[in-house]
């Protein structure tokens, strides 16, 4: 059913809460590819009343994209992942990761989108945004979204 699974991950124990669902939807056997994905948003050149040296930035972002890069590597080797000839494969995308995932998984012809959630709602979520919401309302692809542990539903 899910050919194309796009997971995307931001390093934290809660975004990881959607590998064992998707360690459930691998072993269903229809999922031939699973994409690992985390997005990092550039550092600016300037924030406020520092402003930093075009050759340190250069030197920030690639020392983001290399952990981040490092990060889903360690995670696509994990022992769960690969089943029945499934493939795994990791991209960093540079930006918002509101504004990146949703494109890049239309782009990649993905089937669905499995992430975690925090589960906010009411003020907690206006304040803190939500970017599992963001996703869902861009995205034509569809979206699982699986909440962490501890997470609680707000009256």
């Amino acid at each position: 059913m899910y050919d194309t699974v796009l997971v995307p991950l931001d390093g934290s124990r809660l975004g990881e809460c959607a590998l064992s669902h998707l360690e459930s939807i691998v072993r269903s056997g229809t999922t031939r590819k699973i994409l690992l994905v985390r997005a990092v948003e550039p550092a600016a050149p300037s924030t406020g009343e520092y402003n930093f040296k075009p050759e340190h930035v250069a030197a920030i972002n690639a020392r983001t994209k290399e952990d981040a890069a490092r990060y889903l590597e360690g995670i696509a080797e994990q022992p769960g992942l690969l089943h029945n000839g499934t493939t795994v494969a990791t991209t960093v995308l540079s930006g918002a990761p509101g504004d990146v995932i949703a494109p890049y998984a239309e782009q990649v012809h993905a089937d669905l989108i499995l992430m975690s959630t925090h589960g906010r709602s009411g003020a907690k979520r206006w304040i803190f945004g939500s970017l599992a919401d963001k996703i869902l309302r861009q995205s034509c692809i569809p979206v699982l979204m699986v909440r962490g542990p501890g997470c609680c539903v707000e009256a």
